[in-house]
């Protein structure tokens, strides 16, 4: 029979012609994903387009794409089987042991896994999703195989850019955040003060070191009336930019109540009051708060839960715990005890917060009150400054770190 080159080109086209449009729509259909990436539309939104093509081109009804979510959750975002919780279950043994596109076996606990292939999508070396697929026809154009290599382009492009996404998103909070930091470290840097009143009367000296730049500890030194002087040590539950807010509003209320002429005590129920209204129990506060007379001589404080300070009469050391519970935590403060100690010329007044007796050492030791008030004892005869220094350096050499576990914050009064 003689070579009939109409009707071999007529062949030839006849499978030329319908693989020829299958790669136009596998084209088409890249385009439209590019563009939907380009265009920055959410996860859903490209979700569906995958399961649109993977549905009505090549008619796989069984289908399933698990992403990460953030670095130790992982989502299905996309399910279409009939076991949807055993993959979450057991989506560990079940998709994370795979590295490369290939069968899935049957696990003991599964005989008859509903999906076929697992395809791993990774970012820099690092898994970011699967994609599992199962019941995948197959005809004379695509074969398993090449529907397979398909599907997973296209959801490396999807995935990869949702990953890329997640990261940037990641990034820019991480920024806002750093920003935020930095506002509230500003603000606790203008509330916490620097200088003192100088006269014949005190020698001030303090010195404040915020946990990794910002913290939750405060102190003030205010000025009641010519011979009446208010000051406070505090420590604020919890770090960041809560806490700085939460500083803020205590420094603002403060300032003001100790302008109403008000008893010590009425002073500390006061700001109880406001720290509940404005953390509804959420937060607290420790306070150690005294008020000197240089007329008479006297010292009237309350400790509202907070580590005792400590005062240097006569060359006797007197611990001052009387007062009350922590502030924040009820309506009405059970009890409000102050107590009044006598002073004299020379006396020292040292109020700290706990991130200086909890510095620990590499044997996991707390410097504790055990070391400071025989510190107290031995240099207590130092000006206000060289005392905080040689105490702050103590506790450097103590604990050989250097970062610290907590805000560190010292208020030193010297009454000439």
């Amino acid at each position: 029979m003689p070579f009939d080159k109409i009707e071999y080109y007529k062949d030839r086209l006849s499978v030329i012609e319908p693989l020829f449009s299958l790669k136009q729509l596998q084209f088409n259909q890249l385009l439209e994903i590019t563009q939907a990436v380009n265009y920055n539309l959410p996860i859903s939104a490209l979700v569906r387009i995958l399961e649109g093509i993977i549905l009505a081109q090549f008619e796989i009804k069984r289908n399933a794409l698990i992403i990460k979510k953030n670095s130790s959750e992982w989502e299905c975002i996309s399910y279409h089987g009939e076991n949807e919780s055993f993959l979450k279950e057991n989506f560990k043994d079940y998709v994370q042991r795979y590295k490369d596109v290939q069968y899935i076996t049957a696990l003991n606990s599964y005989d008859e896994p509903e999906f076929e292939f697992v395809i791993p999508i990774t970012l820099k070396g690092e898994s970011i999703a699967y994609m599992l697929v199962g019941d995948i026809p197959e005809d004379k154009l695509n074969t398993k195989e090449e529907k397979i290599k398909f599907i997973q382009i296209i959801s490396n492009i999807i995935c990869v850019a949702n990953e890329n996404k997640r990261l940037t998103d990641l990034e820019v909070n991480q920024k806002l955040i750093q920003k935020d930091l930095e506002l509230a470290s500003e603000i606790q840097r203008l509330l916490i003060p620097r200088k003192f009143p100088k006269n014949d009367t005190f020698d001030i000296a303090a010195f404040y070191k915020p946990f990794r730049g910002i913290g939750g500890d405060y102190y003030d030194f205010i000025p009641v009336s010519f011979y009446e002087y208010i000051f406070c040590m505090c420590d604020i539950s919890g770090k960041g930019i809560a806490a700085a807010m939460l500083m803020a509003n205590f420094q603002a209320n403060l300032r003001i109540i100790v302008k109403q002429n008000l008893s010590l005590k009425e002073i500390v129920a006061t700001l109880n009051k406001s720290v509940l209204d404005l953390t509804k129990g959420e937060s607290f506060i420790t306070v150690f708060i005294g008020l000197i007379n240089t007329k008479t001589m006297e010292l009237e404080y309350i400790n509202a839960g907070h580590n005792p300070s400590y005062a240097m009469v006569d060359k006797k050391i007197v611990p001052l715990k009387t007062g009350c519970t922590i502030l924040g935590a009820f309506d009405k403060l059970p009890f409000i005890h102050s107590e009044k100690i006598a002073l004299t010329p020379s006396s020292l007044i040292v109020s700290y917060t706990d991130g200086i007796t909890e510095s620990s050492n590499a044997e996991e030791e707390y410097y504790g009150e055990e070391r400071l008030v025989p510190f107290i004892e031995k240099n207590f005869e130092e000006s206000p400054s060289i005392f905080n220094l040689k105490l702050i350096d103590e506790i450097v050499n103590f604990s050989k770190k250097d970062v610290f576990d907590d805000d560190l914050s010292l208020l030193t009064i010297r009454i000439l």
